[in-house]
This record gives C-alpha cells, structure tokens and sequence, in this order.
C-alpha cells in the first residue's frame, strides 16, 4: 500500500514473510512503515520503522524493532 501526499512525500507499508531453506530455522515475518519527504527535486529523506517477528537468526527473541533514516541526493 502506497499512498502520495504533499509534493512528491510518499508513505509506504510492506509485509514479508521468510521461509529458511535451513529446517533449524525458524519462519520470520517483518513489516515496514516508511515516510518518504521530499526536501527538494535532488534530495529526500525517509524515516522508517520495522517489526520483525520470531526472526530466523536470532532464536533467542521473539520480537525485533528497526528504526532506520535514509537520506537520497540524485543528480
């Protein structure tokens, strides 16, 4: 689900679900929210925050938080 607001800002969601081709491992699903603003034509910034669940790497937790910050010059 995408959804355009002021300018060119874009907020975004995404699912995932992860299958290890390894059976020691177990089934991981992640979710991100994402709020791309566009600062200008060259320049954007995206704050995100993931939740991953029962992640495959790490058995011992169950949940996980991700907080990113993306910056993007073009030319």
């Amino acid at each position: 689900m995408i959804q355009h607001f002021h300018r060119s800002d874009l907020m975004g969601f995404g699912f995932n679900w992860g299958d290890p081709s390894n059976r020691a491992l177990r089934h991981q699903y992640t979710t991100e929210l994402f709020y791309r603003w566009q600062m200008a034509e060259n320049i954007a910034i995206t704050p995100s925050i993931q939740w991953l669940h029962d992640p495959a790497l790490n058995t011992e937790e169950d949940d996980l938080w991700v907080f990113g910050l993306r910056m993007r010059f073009s030319l």
